[in-house]
């Protein structure tokens, strides 16, 4: 299934079970876990509780550009991040979430 960066979380949410691909990202929601990959490299997973994990920084253990903005494109368009209200969680980019 194809998608686009901003919308990969949400339909990878919305669709449990297969592979969601934007380029060269792919996500699978399962276990109630998705893992967010670009090419062969596990980049972060989100758990059904909306907890973003950082696994790996990326080419070289430092990050390419694709990575850094796959990364910021991809939370950007998330929409089961809450951005306003007493919840609200900053929108993540790559340098957030691997700091």
């Amino acid at each position: 299934m194809q998608t686009s960066l901003p919308k990969l979380l949400d339909v990878s949410r919305a669709n449990p079970d297969r592979d969601v691909k934007a380029s060269t990202w792919e996500a699978n929601t399962h276990a109630g876990q998705t893992d967010v990959w670009h090419y062969d490299t596990l980049m972060f997973t989100v758990s059904d509780d909306r907890d973003v994990t950082p696994i790996s920084r990326g080419f070289k253990g430092i990050g390419s550009q694709s990575d850094k903005a796959g990364v910021s494109r991809i939370l950007q368009g998330w929409s089961e991040m809450p951005t306003t209200g007493p919840d609200r969680v900053p929108v993540l980019t790559y340098a957030a979430l691997y700091g």
